[in-house]
């Protein structure tokens, strides 16, 4: 089956977020891992007339149709796009796609519950996010060994992205979809909007606003011009806390107060580790014997101390296989 993802919940046109998009689906079109969101294409809104005429015969469909576009069939439109179209009014080509895009948005009269173009066309997980499944307690993450497949099938396809130069920057559990495979939950990585490519040491071009608060790497916040990968560790080590808590990161607490508290060096703010002096309440058992040595590791302050995935995926398999040894010894 195939999922669409709306692009534009608002009346107005972020021009950057069409950029976004459309440089999301093309990097996305050429990831393919069992652990990572297949992107199929992206869906775009109705053409101008003349538009329609400049993509020539065969490329359009009729008037008033969404086009149905490979992401590589508009991401060269997008580095120019993104400089503002710096081209001159001479070379630049008669319509801009992003402007098209945008155009045929603010044109758009679409009734409520209609997909709205521009989206990705995603496969689909029928098992929704892993955030949701914790909060409800759905049966695909019942039971600690499951949670512990689940969190092997997330460092893989993370392992996977930075294998491709790839840092995703918004790792957390509501970007880890859940299906079935071989009717054994599965676990994959999506939504890619806020990646960057690592060209060097450092990722360049990085915001101390990038990701989402309660996972964010800590040097994101305090010196967002020299992050690595070790970024997306991090954000998993808190992802490794709510599948052994099934709870939520900081829950409740005002954001620009947690702001400041995980941008403050001499605090180290982390969510409480269970049967700590800042824990409330049952103490849930730890998922595998090492989990939480693990989970520590990969939120550690010093990025160069964070563990890789490779790494992490070989402690996460050792675990898994003693949960399975225990189990079949029961």
């Amino acid at each position: 089956m195939l999922h669409v993802c709306r692009a534009d919940e608002c009346s107005s046109v972020n021009r950057g977020a069409i950029v976004d998009l459309i440089r999301e689906a093309d990097l996305l079109s050429c990831m393919r891992h069992p652990n990572v969101v297949w992107v199929y294409g992206i869906v775009l809104p109705p053409l101008p007339d003349d538009e329609q005429e400049a993509r020539g015969p065969g490329q359009a469909g009729s008037h008033g149709d969404s086009a149905e576009c490979a992401p590589e069939d508009v991401s060269r439109a997008t580095d120019r796009a993104a400089s503002g179209g710096a081209s001159s009014s001479a070379s630049r080509p008669k319509s801009d796609v992003v402007d098209v895009i945008a155009s045929g948005i603010r044109r758009s009269g679409v009734a409520p519950g209609v997909v709205r173009p521009p989206a990705l066309v995603t496969e689909y997980m029928a098992g929704g996010s892993l955030k949701m499944a914790l909060a409800r307690r759905a049966d695909i993450v019942a039971g600690p060994l499951t949670r512990v497949v689940l969190a092997l099938d997330a460092a893989k396809g993370m392992e996977y992205l930075h294998s491709k130069s790839l840092v995703h920057f918004d790792l957390k559990t509501a970007n880890l979809l859940l299906g079935h495979r071989d009717r054994r939950p599965i676990c994959k990585v999506a939504d890619f909007g806020l990646s960057k490519q690592k060209m060097d040491t450092f990722v360049t071009g990085v915001s101390s606003q990038r990701g989402t608060l309660p996972w964010t790497a800590p040097e994101i916040l305090r010196t967002p011009e020299a992050v690595t990968e070790k970024v997306d560790v991090f954000s998993f080590g808190i992802v490794m806390w709510e599948l052994d808590t099934g709870l939520e990161p900081y829950h409740g607490q005002n954001y620009h107060a947690l702001l400041l508290r995980l941008a403050n060096p001499r605090e180290q703010l982390r969510p409480p580790l269970p049967g700590g002096p800042d824990w409330e309440g049952d103490v849930p058992p730890e998922l595998a014997p090492g989990w939480r040595a693990l989970m520590q590791r990969c939120w550690a302050e010093d990025p160069t101390c964070r563990p890789p995935f490779s790494e992490i995926i070989q402690e996460l398999r050792c675990m898994a296989s003693a949960l399975k040894a225990n189990r079949d010894n029961c």
